[in-house]
């Protein structure tokens, strides 16, 4: 009777052990499967384990990591063909103008000189695109801060007074409020800190609409100041506002790539903002206008 009830029990155990050996080997099979698919290439894994358990979590947050392994893939594919776009645009028209000239059957001084000033503009547009994808690169690279004492009236007020002629020229109004002490300083990296201010005013004039206005704002709260660029232009769709701050994102299918640019602009100026301990934020309604504003510590920790 003993060694009956010890088979029993040894046999049980067995059956109890290849079972768990089963569910064990199964989901960690599966996984392989998926594993083995991923490194190939492919991007649409399906899973056939379908339980509500650990394995089954584990698989649901490994689908949701490949799904988002083809979104990047997909922006990253998109961003490069359309800094491809972007660069030989300008690189025709200079190479179309140049070969033009180079022939001899230009002889006008003044079209000589028209012309070769649009070679210039367009080479100034390579050096604007040449700089966003370095600085998008020196952003990834964490790269210190330079940070200084700034004067914030005065940090403002240098910047307005380099945009109130191409404000103009845009065919746009300008208005400023600076609600803060003539005596508020705060500690950040100047130069950077400037790159986001223009980067949301260049914004705001591109994506305007005929005799639309540009507001910039500045106002002081406890421990940090904010800034915000508010124009009335074109809006963004309410479903691409949560991702206009994505790395390859493409918010341009609805703002136009007509002005240049990599589309980099904005995902720089977050990575910005957010070292020296801010936040950047972006209220917006189509056909309205949109309002970007951003927060700066007083103290960089």
């Amino acid at each position: 009777m003993l060694w009956f009830i010890y088979g029993s029990l040894v046999l049980v155990g067995l059956l109890l052990l290849t079972l768990f050996v089963r569910w064990i080997l199964r989901p960690v099979s599966e996984l392989a499967r998926v594993t083995q698919e991923i490194r190939e290439g492919k991007r649409l894994v399906t899973f056939t384990y379908r339980s509500h358990d650990e394995f089954g979590q584990l698989f649901r947050y490994f689908g949701d990591m490949v799904d988002e392994l083809r979104f990047s893939e997909e922006r990253q594919s998109e961003m490069i063909a359309s800094i491809a776009h972007d660069f030989r645009t300008p690189l025709t028209t200079i190479k179309g103008y140049a070969s033009y000239i180079g022939s001899g059957r230009v002889t006008d001084l003044m079209r000589i000189q028209k012309q070769m000033g649009k070679i210039e503009v367009k080479t100034s547009d390579l050096e604007k695109l040449l700089d966003e994808l370095q600085d998008f690169t020196v952003q990834s690279t964490e790269v210190r801060l330079n940070i200084s004492r700034i004067h914030v009236k005065g940090f403002l007020k240098g910047i307005i007074e380099d945009y109130l002629a191409r404000v103009k020229e845009a065919g746009l109004t300008f208005h400023w409020k600076l609600r803060v002490s003539n005596e508020l300083h705060i500690e950040a990296d100047e130069t950077k800190l400037r790159r986001v201010m223009e980067n949301l005013i260049n914004n705001a004039i591109h994506y305007n609409k005929p005799n639309g206005s540009i507001l910039i704002t500045c106002d002081q709260r406890e421990g940090h100041v904010l800034f915000s660029v508010i124009d009335k232009g074109e809006g963004i769709a309410a479903e691409d506002l949560p991702k206009v701050f994505n790395k390859f994102y493409r918010a341009e299918k609805s703002r136009n790539r007509n002005n240049g640019g990599t589309g980099l602009g904005l995902t720089i100026c977050q990575s910005i903002v957010r070292r020296h301990g801010g936040e950047l934020t972006v209220n917006s309604e189509q056909g309205i206008g949109s309002s970007f504003s951003f927060t700066i510590p007083f103290f960089h920790g």
